[in-house]
């Protein structure tokens, strides 16, 4: 199911940023076992990086 859809501009956050941080603690916050675990996980394993 899903919404209207809608016009919107996104841009890629410095990773060391505070902003990244932010969003990261936001995810975190809402989806724990997801971005808090799995992500976080899934990343280090496959040697790649998490961007916001």
């Amino acid at each position: 199911m899903t919404g209207p859809e809608f016009k919107a501009r996104v841009r890629l956050l410095d990773e060391d940023g505070e902003e990244a941080k932010h969003a990261a603690k936001l995810l975190r916050h809402k989806h724990p076992v997801m971005h808090g675990v799995a992500v976080p996980l899934a990343h280090k394993v496959q040697r790649d990086r998490t961007l916001h």
